[in-house]
């Protein structure tokens, strides 16, 4: 990482806190703006040389002093890697009184394996709400109660409507199950607060956090628990791929999920956390889980697309997830949930089956993996003693 890249780091808490008027937010309304390439004529910087800027194609208003240029370039780096973030491609510019920067997206990509890139929202096409409309009303209700409602189930549990058609607005929250209650409440509340940020008005989104996910839809897709009404897959990857033999780590990945998710299915909670030792294979850990209102059958048929989704799309990869709004799952090299693993897996099935190669119906998205997170905490949930699992 550059020397210039950690001073801007170092200097983000004391940017100037305005809020630029993030061209992502037009999304719905103006077809991602944002990756159009605005026209920047260059001036001078007041404490540079006459005719110099402070970067070649990033000049800052040239009325400014050096610090208040970096300040600024130091707050759009911040306000790209959170309101720009979900289009890579983009320009992501923030447009202060003082800058139009385009070094906050050139130093942002050098820093994404550095930064925290959740949440990863999913907006929907259900079409979009006005503001001050009954639909945000209602919007709103739900969201001062439903992050309550979900932390106080055993569960991390909740769904919630309000309102009338067709104003009426359905939605879901899921908290990871190793986590307390605390942390459930101020996570699914973030969710309807980001959604409002980067799917401005949309009627429909899914905003999917480390611990947490929260769906909403004018459109009602509680009634029914059927896999094919579980909506988009997203799917996150990690670059930094395995060194062992393709056809070992194929059988890795297979084993993990497939004895995770057998495990999660029988569950009570249908939720289960496991760690894989195998001799000579790195240390595998993984989460699985369905939302508890989901029969074993239902929540087995959701899971059922996940080890092709896996060998598709995440086979090699030291870590990834595949989430959708009724189950989800993640698996890693280091342990990343709280306490000891309710599952332990010590052998490899015997065979990974025939994978079928064609995409599965729903769209599926990509994201890149953030960084691993720091060790978390003693167990907050008391897992109970791990089952001794041999690969099937």
């Amino acid at each position: 990482m550059s020397t210039l890249a950690i001073v801007l780091l170092l200097l983000l808490p004391f940017a100037d806190a305005q809020r630029p008027m993030p061209i992502a937010s037009l999304w719905q309304r103006s077809q991602l703006q944002c990756e159009q390439q605005l026209p920047l004529q260059p001036k001078s910087a007041v404490d540079n040389p006459p005719q110099q800027s402070l970067f070649q194609h990033d000049p800052c208003r040239g009325d400014i002093n050096a610090s208040a240029c970096n300040d600024c370039v130091a707050t759009g780096i911040q306000d790209a890697q959170q309101l720009c973030l979900q289009k890579l491609n983009c320009w992501a510019r923030s447009l202060h009184q003082s800058i139009m920067s385009t070094l906050a997206i050139v130093l942002l990509l050098l820093l994404l394996p550095f930064v925290d890139a959740e949440p990863w929202p999913l907006c929907g096409n259900g079409g979009n709400y006005t503001a001050n409309s009954s639909y945000q009303s209602n919007l709103n209700q739900l969201s001062a109660v439903l992050p309550k409602r979900a932390s106080s189930n055993t569960n991390l549990f909740a769904t919630g409507t309000a309102g009338t058609t067709p104003d009426e607005v359905y939605a879901l929250a899921l908290c990871r199950g190793d986590i307390n209650a605390s942390a459930c409440n101020d996570c699914v509340a973030a969710g309807f607060q980001d959604a409002q940020q980067l799917c401005p008005f949309s009627k429909e989104a899914t905003m999917y956090y480390d611990v947490c996910l929260l769906s909403f839809s004018s459109i009602d897709f509680l009634s029914t628990t059927s896999s094919n009404d579980s909506g988009d897959i997203l799917l996150i990857w990690n670059s930094q791929k395995f060194t062992e033999s393709p056809f070992s780590i194929s059988l890795l990945l297979f084993t993990l999920l497939n004895d995770t998710a057998l495990s999660a299915v029988n569950s009570s909670r249908r939720f289960t956390t496991a760690r894989m030792d195998i001799s000579s294979l790195p240390t595998m850990y993984c989460v699985v889980q369905c939302t508890p209102d989901l029969t074993a059958g239902e929540c087995a048929t959701c899971l059922q697309d996940f080890p092709q989704l896996t060998l598709m799309y995440l086979d090699g990869s030291r870590g990834g997830r595949v989430l959708r709004v009724r189950c989800n799952m993640r698996y890693e090299i280091y342990p990343f949930y709280q306490g000891d693993p309710m599952l332990r897996i010590i052998s490899l099935a015997t065979a990974v089956p025939a994978i079928n190669n064609t995409p599965p119906g729903a769209p599926v998205t990509v994201f890149p993996q953030p960084p691993p997170d720091v060790p978390p905490p003693a167990a907050i949930i008391p897992a109970g003693p791990a089952q001794e699992h041999k690969g099937t």
